[in-house]
């Protein structure tokens, strides 16, 4: 599966669709309120090493992963155990007297009357906290299990069991509590230590069926593309173009501004979904759009890039341009697109490619990544991502012509990078190491690889990088590091790292199954909203000066797209609940009349419709996936 697709899009729209009640009665319930429409629900756990049974991090051993320490010095015992699957690993929290261990807890509203507290304990010393963001709390002193088989056995008898309906509790001031919770686990007044074996809480999630999924996917997609299709295009100047260079109002619909025209990921979008949804109107649009790329939008004499200025008309051939994104965009057509596309797509990249072997290599290895449209002039003034992108293009290219040159040129990009560069970052800080670094060189070398299957020095970069953040990236999701929201990328990197080196496949799995579940309750907000937001020790943390866009959580929604994938065995009714939940959430809070919101909240002035584009990248991921599952 090509790493190119995580490069389509950045904005638009979502429809507000209420949420119907969930259908059944909670385990152990006979009553409550019953949806019309019968929607199938999930239980779904909603706390990370409930049992305190996961590994510990290689560097703090002595850490409860998955819980802060709230206090004192908390620590758990493991022990081996043969189990009906195999050797299995038991473990049991010890809390002395102070300690106190927490974590948050992440659900959509609508769960919230269904969840429930498991516990498993051994003393009566054991007292369990759950609190929300409106300051409310319920304290429940844990009994014994000696006390809670005597309250079985007799009539009367006090008992808070091992299951407890949450939401029902006095505490809550007669309204349900918020969505976002925490759990806290402390010992009781006057005890030396207490010994837990479990706390989790459970609740179910509306999960729609595959085939009923898709069809939501599908309505929404198409009304994000037929928003930006009728308000987005190129309608000023003498020349109306099918450029998508009209930004708008999500609130009026009114144009904000006029971009210049060119090679844009909307259409790159676009062209993936009709791959997997044949739609006329989609198809007539991406056509126009194609015609307008090959007729204005290269250069005629050195065929490169270039942007067309929709208010006069005129190209841009003086001002350098990064030239992959174009590039690549062209391979992807003449690798997936229409047929009668392909070759003329696979024709202009060989005139990129000639152009830049012409004056691009430098003399030390390294391929520029901007050039003057007139005449190909390179220029080095680019960040230092950006120096494996041209390289991984003309990789893809000698692989697709069957032209060495194309490779031999990339193949000394990348033995040249290896041989400078270092994986920066730890646990505490992985960040910008894993999510940029990583985030941009792997994924190149991760297209280069996919290209040449045994050329080591592509595999070199990216498993090389995989296999140096991977331990790394546990610790710091187990540990409450620094994460950031754009690392989803690096799930796809190591996710198609895995297709290439199998041997991978299920440590890859585990910790895209972490991340996922990670990331779903470090970005939801107080009011139960989720945005692109850094996460540190398990919680959303806004206002950083790190880039985040802490509105509409594209990189979430995305990335739970591509957790959900069949060949590392999560393609599974939780991981489709939780996508589910995220994309509703997001629907109902940021669509508006003509767009999504890219910020959190209504501005006073204009409010760019840039949501929508953002949103729909995970949307297209998610019916792939699920065309990749019923297969």
């Amino acid at each position: 599966m090509s790493n190119r697709a995580a490069l389509v899009a950045r904005s638009l729209g979502a429809f507000v669709l209420a949420t119907a009640a969930l259908s059944a009665p909670a385990p152990g319930q006979t009553g409550g309120p019953a949806a019309p429409d019968h929607r199938p629900w999930w239980s779904v756990t909603l706390t990370e090493n409930s049992d305190f049974a996961a590994p510990p991090a290689s560097a703090a051993p002595d850490a409860v992963p998955s819980w802060r320490v709230v206090a004192g010095a908390p620590r758990v015992e493991r022990r081996a155990v043969e189990a009906a699957g195999g050797p299995a690993t038991i473990g049991t929290l010890v809390l002395p007297a102070g300690s106190v261990v927490e974590q948050p807890i992440a659900l959509p509203a609508e769960s919230v009357r269904w969840m429930t507290l498991h516990v498993h304990n051994e003393d009566a010393n054991t007292v369990v906290v759950v609190g929300d963001e409106a300051g409310r709390e319920v304290r429940l002193s844990i009994s014994s299990p000696d006390d809670r088989k005597r309250a079985r056995s007799e009539p009367g008898a006090p008992d808070i069991g091992e299951i407890i309906d949450l939401a029902s509790l006095d505490g809550w001031g007669g309204a349900p509590p918020t969505p976002r919770l925490r759990l806290r686990v402390e010992v009781a007044d006057g005890a030396e230590e207490t010994r837990v074996g479990m706390v989790r809480v459970e609740t179910r999630f509306d999960v729609p069926d595959e085939a009923a999924l898709r069809a939501e996917l599908v309505a929404e997609l198409d009304w994000i593309f037929s928003l930006w299709l009728e308000r987005g295009l190129d309608r000023v100047g003498p020349r109306e173009t099918a450029f998508l260079s009209t930004a708008f109002d999500a609130l009026t619909g009114a144009p904000l501004a006029y971009l210049d025209g060119g090679a844009h990921p909307f259409y790159a979008l676009l062209g993936r979904a009709l791959q997997v949804e044949p739609n006329a109107r989609w198809r007539a649009a991406y056509d126009a759009y194609l015609t307008d790329l090959f007729a204005l939008a290269f250069h005629p004499d050195t065929g490169l890039p270039r942007v067309w200025n929709v208010r006069s008309d005129q190209p841009d051939d003086e001002t350098p341009r990064e030239v992959a994104y174009a590039f690549g965009h062209l391979l992807d057509i003449a690798e997936d697109g229409p047929e009668e596309w392909r070759d003329r797509a696979l024709a202009q990249a060989v005139r990129i490619g000639d152009a830049v072997l012409a004056k691009g290599v430098l003399p030390d290895g390294e391929v520029a990544a901007r050039y003057r449209p007139r005449d190909g002039e390179p220029n080095t003034s680019y960040p230092p991502l950006r120096r494996l992108d041209v390289p991984a293009e003309l990789a893809r290219l000698g692989a697709m012509t069957g032209d060495d040159r194309y490779t031999a040129a990339a193949r000394d990009a990348f033995a040249q990078f290896e041989f400078t560069h270092f994986w920066p970052g730890n646990w505490e800080a992985i960040d910008p190491g894993f999510d940029d670094n990583y985030g941009h060189y792997g994924a190149r070398a991760v297209e280069a690889w996919e290209a040449h299957p045994d050329e080591a020095a592509f595999r070199n970069v990216a498993e090389g990088g995989a296999r140096h953040y991977m331990p790394i990236w546990r610790d710091a999701l187990q540990l409450g590091g620094n994460i950031a929201a754009d690392q989803v990328r690096c799930w796809r990197i190591l996710r198609d790292v895995a297709e290439l080196e199998p041997s991978l496949t299920e440590a890859v799995a585990d910790l895209v199954e972490l991340a996922a579940r990670n990331h779903y309750r470090g970005q939801q907000y107080a009011d139960g909203t989720w945005g692109d937001v850094t996460i540190y020790r398990f919680d959303p943390k806004a206002h950083l000066e790190v880039g985040d866009l802490p509105g509409l959580p594209r990189n979430l929604v995305e990335g739970l797209a591509f957790a959900h994938d069949a060949d590392l065995g999560l393609d599974t009714p939780e991981m489709r609940a939780l996508f589910t939940s995220a994309f509703r959430v997001s629907r109902d809070h940021y669509k508006r009349e003509f767009g999504y919101l890219s910020t959190r909240t209504e501005s006073p002035g204009a409010n760019p419709a840039g949501g929508g584009v953002r949103l729909a990248p995970g949307l297209v991921e998610m019916l792939h996936q699920l065309e990749d599952s019923a297969r």
